[in-house]
């Protein structure tokens, strides 16, 4: 079983939940908690447990170089999150 416990906003309870959850299932089962907070992957501060495993991640910042820039509205296209807009 695979359990998911996801918000887009902060301050949800989303890490309180989650490893009270994992804690009660883990007294009869094998438990694996992973915690994937790109912010604050703080759940190790609330369970004792055996890290397994850890990757540090980075995340692709757009970059505009005007020398480059012929304008033709690619960018803007392509964006998923709708964060380059061509005026």
């Amino acid at each position: 079983m695979k359990i998911a416990i996801a918000s887009g906003k902060g301050g949800t309870g989303k890490t309180t939940l989650s490893t009270n959850l994992s804690s009660f299932l883990s007294e009869t089962k094998r438990t694996i908690l992973i915690d994937l907070d790109v912010e604050e992957p703080n759940s190790g501060l609330f369970i004792s447990g055996k890290l397994i495993k850890s990757e540090n991640k980075f995340k692709m910042i757009p970059e505009w170089k005007k020398d480059e820039c012929i304008l033709c509205g690619n960018c803007q296209k392509v964006c998923n999150f709708n964060a380059v807009t061509k005026l």
